[in-house]
């Protein structure tokens, strides 16, 4: 035993005590006392564990929470009575829980667990059906965070097939909405139309709101996120372009991705209300450049002139700070001729460069209204969105909102802009 480290205790007691035992019924912990539970399955008691956060940072402990420290370094902390946990890196820094607990299996008889976790499921999540995959005990949790208007589920679970039909689909009011999957641990398969695909960790996919077939493997950990349809089609095309179809970890877009959110979902609790949708509004956009990218590759003729579009479009939006970017070089990036390129655009009724010019404006009008971008020029914002001079910027803004950029931004302040006037997403 190392100096100074209280003896060891039973962990799992302990620890479940802690949490289960009413308040009144536990003696009164000590001043300053500490719990920690170290990653070598011991419980330190007494001032000898090492210090935890501010109270203010720490996140109460639930029955579900003290699953978790059986498999993680963690610390806990008694406070006026109630139990409160941390986790910690591996490099021994302390911080703050990051997602609230919605259902954990633990605690839950095996022969009741699997049927709990398919009320939670049915509840909580989606209305589908399930059925286990061998005979090993059923382990599942469900976590979540709220960043933004972006609501991010982690899914850990068993060996699950997992199937969403007609009627369970009939039984939800989420049409307007896609999910996208990433992939953090274990083996899935999807099946959606008449498409199959296999997601391995890092890998990200898509699902639409129709009939589907999943599976999961033992230990498989999942982010769920639920994104507004129209936000992804309007970039995109048709979900039915790319549902079921996987965004593989090898892909550079896709480990942007993951390693992107897995931070967002480690820090949204320091971030103000205001970051927060910034931050999930550029995670979205990754996705969208992401998913853009794989469509690159998947090029059937009769899809192939709305897929050279989806992917213009994607361009577009990655690279509008770009005051170079126009009709000829965005053909060029896309492999097409200029004239291809317009017949495509003229065909679903736009112009190459009127997209262009439009995409600058919308994105430059979001950002006058953003009050995070409320101490930047508005010389700043118009570089940053490809134009070259404030003047055409300001002119070309007018004809477009008719008000002056410093009379939008005065107006947004003030909530007095028309809803939808600049702030909707990017048009068809």
């Amino acid at each position: 035993m190392s100096p100074g480290r209280p003896a060891p205790i039973d962990r799992r007691a302990r620890a479940h005590r802690l949490v289960r035992e009413p308040a009144q019924a536990r003696s009164p912990a000590p001043a300053g006392n500490r719990i920690a539970v170290h990653a070598d399955d011991r419980v330190a008691i007494g001032a000898a564990a090492r210090p935890l956060p501010p109270a203010r940072s720490l996140h109460r402990c639930s029955d579900e929470d003290v699953a978790r420290i059986y498999r993680s370094p963690a610390f806990v902390e008694q406070l006026n009575g109630q139990a409160w946990l941390a986790h910690a890196e591996p490099s021994g820094k302390s911080v703050k829980c990051v997602m609230r607990t919605l259902f954990t299996t633990s605690g839950i008889s095996r022969t009741r667990s699997f049927g709990r976790w398919r009320e939670a499921i049915f509840e909580r999540i989606v209305p589908v059906e399930q059925a286990r995959i061998g005979e090993q005990a059923f382990e599942g949790s469900l976590e979540a965070a709220d960043i933004g208007s972006l609501l991010i589920t982690h899914v850990s679970q068993g060996a699950l097939r997992t199937e969403a039909t007609p009627g369970t689909i009939r039984s939800h009011r989420k049409q307007a909405t896609l999910s996208v999957v990433i992939k953090l641990a274990g083996t899935s398969s999807s099946a959606q139309g008449e498409r199959e695909s296999v997601q391995r960790p890092g890998d990200i996919v898509v699902l639409d709101r129709a009939p589907t077939v999943l599976t999961s493997s033992h230990g498989s950990r999942s982010f769920f996120l639920e994104l507004p349809r129209e936000r992804l089609e309007s970039m995109l095309g048709p979900a039915r372009l790319y549902n079921a179809l996987t965004i593989e970890a090898s892909q550079a877009g896709a480990r942007l991705v993951g390693t992107f959110f897995n931070e967002l979902v480690r820090v949204h609790d320091a971030l103000d209300p205001d970051t927060a949708s910034r931050m999930a509004s550029i995670g979205v956009d990754l996705l969208v450049a992401s998913i853009g990218e794989r469509l690159g590759r998947e090029n059937p003729k009769p899809l192939h002139g709305t897929l050279v579009v989806q992917r213009a479009k994607a361009h577009v939006e990655a690279h509008l700070g770009d005051p170079m970017l126009d009709p000829p070089g965005l053909a060029a990036a896309m492999g097409v001729s200029l004239r291809r390129l317009q017949e495509l655009f003229h065909e679903r009724g736009r112009h190459v460069s009127d997209w262009i010019w439009e995409r600058r404006l919308e994105t430059a009008a979001r950002r006058l209204a953003d009050r995070g971008c409320a101490h930047l020029p508005i010389g700043s914002i118009a570089y940053g969105c490809g134009f070259v001079s404030q003047a055409h910027f300001a002119r070309r803004f007018k004809d477009r909102f008719g008000l002056t950029p410093r009379e939008y931004r005065a107006m947004a302040a003030q909530g007095e802009t028309e809803p939808g006037m600049a702030v909707a997403g990017p048009p068809r």
